[in-house]
């Protein structure tokens, strides 16, 4: 059987300097959850018309609760950072799919 990894999920917040000449960008952790970690790859590639940006990994999370998850969040597995693209929770069953891109550069 496979191994459930935790996963971070974070909000991305930017706040302006003092004299309001810069940004700053943190993030700030929402929740956390246990899952498994699939890549989406060859002609299983997950493209979402509805925001037009294509998805590199699919996270299924079986957690019951999960916090508020928007689009937009990162999510942090295994040190490495992705981007929330979708949240899927089919048929209101006992695990949430969440659509993933590789971040990159979170700054």
């Amino acid at each position: 059987m496979f191994n459930k990894i935790k996963a971070d999920i974070y909000e991305k917040i930017k706040t302006e300097d003092e004299r309001g000449l810069g940004t700053k960008t943190t993030l700030s952790l929402k929740s956390s959850c246990f899952g498994y970690l699939d890549l989406l790859g060859g002609n299983d590639k997950f493209v979402n018309d509805k925001i037009r940006k294509e998805a590199t990994h699919i996270f299924i999370c079986l957690s019951k609760k999960i916090n508020e998850l928007l689009p937009s969040d990162y999510i942090n597995i295994n040190g490495k950072f992705y981007i929330i693209l979708l949240i899927d929770n089919p048929v209101q069953c006992n695990q949430t799919e969440i659509i993933l891109k590789e971040a990159g550069d979170i700054e």
